[in-house]
């Protein structure tokens, strides 16, 4: 896409990549080639670029797949999850089709029917051992989500988590390349129906983007139109010219080799109105708040292992949601992943939680106003039509100037019945891509808002640490902001 539109682009990407791959000439990527013969298939079909870029930055061991963990208080019955899933996701292409590698992997990947799905591939049904607590039901979802998905069949699994007594959770992973977590939190959530009243798509908003931004999205998806506007241009470049010259993060423990065994945890909800009344107060969006606190958090975990957080660049990987408002209503039975990415600085070096917040908000208002996040957009549509090998030595390059991944998606407003039971809360996890070891979410869900952490165990070992310190920083910003005002 951009590739095209953007005479320099090409280029650049041709010489990155055989600098790249001089640079890393001895180095070698685990995991064979899978190639299946074609089938001459009406529902054959080739991978988007960026849906290709996504499968071919897998590795084993390394899975970008997205996860959700669904809470329930009452026990749900297993054939009913597994007609939900039989209505809701096996009817859907993707959940029915492979990924087909072609041949000397010379052109995108593609999807193909399996011809041999079976749905009892997919649903499992295992009980949480003893004590049947949330450590323990963390313990498992962590072992769960450290095996490799199997590239020989459609990438998901849903899993029915048993309590002792009574209540049970759900664990959904959809790998990348079907749909983006956007895409695929919307259909979990449509799996649902409301406690009360009608269900409404308009209660899963996303914030919009100024609206030249949208017209660079649309311009480089035409490229003979990409380039009337000089101004947009001018501002694309300039992103496109930060992007590149980002420098690396600091060499951290976030960036210790994975050993692909990770751990899961969350927070305690916070209730919404709280964060709502404390944005208004400081002249901050609900993001601005969460994010300081999520900064706050990660300043406190650094500081706990010996990091020197005075002397250190972190930097968060950010998903941005790049369909427009009227995407709810037109989504199709496709899905896949239409977000760009953008590098949010984290001020752990910032010794107060006002002086975090302040450098935030100036950068992600500067974010917002920046068609990054649609040049890093086009950058993965160019990817995908590169060589799988070469991908992984951009992604390589190209991870090092962050230390996790951080997602933030507003859920469903009001309560929702999952398979015949209330559902009483709901937390998701992004994917790790390249060496990233942690990924952190935010999500709310009928007015209450958690994190979720999913973490490789050499990163950060006790995720449900990492969560009461987002927690205790949440509550410190809280007594900050009564001070302020008692003290006007």
């Amino acid at each position: 896409m951009f590739s095209s539109s953007c005479t320099y682009l090409g280029p650049f990407l041709a010489f990155l990549s055989v600098f790249i791959f001089e640079a890393n000439a001895e180095q070698s990527f685990s995991g064979p080639v899978r190639t299946v013969t074609a089938s001459h298939h009406d529902d054959v079909r080739p991978l988007s670029p960026i849906d290709a870029a996504w499968y071919q930055l897998d590795r084993r061991g390394r899975n970008l797949d997205i996860g959700a963990l669904l809470f329930f208080d009452e026990a749900l019955d297993f054939e009913a999850l597994c007609e939900v899933a039989a209505q809701g996701l096996a009817t859907r292409r993707r959940f029915r089709s492979l990924v087909v590698d072609q041949p000397l992997e010379v052109g995108r990947p593609r999807w193909e029917p399996d011809r041999r799905f079976r749905l009892d591939a997919h649903v499992h049904h295992l009980a949480i051992p003893q004590p049947g607590d949330d450590k323990a039901l963390a313990k498992l979802v962590g072992d769960l989500m450290s095996e490799p998905m199997d590239l020989d069949r459609p990438l998901w699994d849903l899993y029915l988590l048993d309590r002792p007594g009574e209540g049970c959770a759900v664990l959904a992973r959809i790998h990348h390349c079907i749909g983006d977590g956007f895409a695929l939190g919307h259909l979990l959530m449509s799996l649902g129906v409301p406690e009360k009243g009608d269900w409404e798509e308009k209660q899963i908003r996303h914030e919009e983007h100024p609206g030249w931004l949208r017209q660079i999205g649309e311009r480089l998806a035409h490229p003979t139109r990409a380039m009337d506007d000089a101004r947009q241009a001018g501002r694309a470049a300039r992103a496109l010219g930060h992007l590149v010259a980002l420098p690396f993060d600091s060499e951290t423990l976030l960036h210790r080799p994975s050993t692909h065994v990770r751990r899961a945890g969350w927070s305690e909800p916070v209730d919404l109105e709280r964060i709502k009344s404390l944005g208004m107060h400081l002249d901050a969006t609900v993001n601005d708040v969460l994010m300081t606190a999520l900064a706050g958090a990660l300043r406190t975990y650094l500081i706990n292992v010996g990091e020197p957080v005075s002397e250190i660049t972190v930097r968060a990987v950010m998903p941005v949601n790049l369909r427009p408002a009227r995407w709810l209503e037109e989504m199709t039975d496709e899905l896949g992943n239409h977000f760009g990415l953008t590098f949010v600085p984290l001020p752990v070096g910032c010794a107060t939680a006002q002086q975090r917040l302040r450098v935030l908000k100036t950068e992600i208002d500067r974010l917002k106003q920046s068609p990054e996040p649609v040049i890093a957009f086009g950058l993965l549509q160019a990817l995908g039509h590169t060589p799988a090998y070469i991908e992984h030595l951009v992604e390589d390059i190209f991870i090092k100037k962050a230390s996790l991944v951080a997602s933030n998606m507003p859920g469903p407003r009001t309560p929702l019945r999952f398979a015949g039971k209330p559902l009483r809360d709901v937390l998701f996890w992004p994917p790790h891509p390249g060496a990233l070891g942690l990924g952190m979410s935010i999500l709310s869900y009928a007015g209450q808002v958690r994190i979720g952490i999913r973490s490789d165990a050499e990163v950060v070992a006790h995720p449900f640490e990492l969560a009461r310190y987002f927690r205790e920083e949440f509550e410190a910003i809280e007594q900050w902001s009564m001070g302020e005002r008692a003290g006007g």
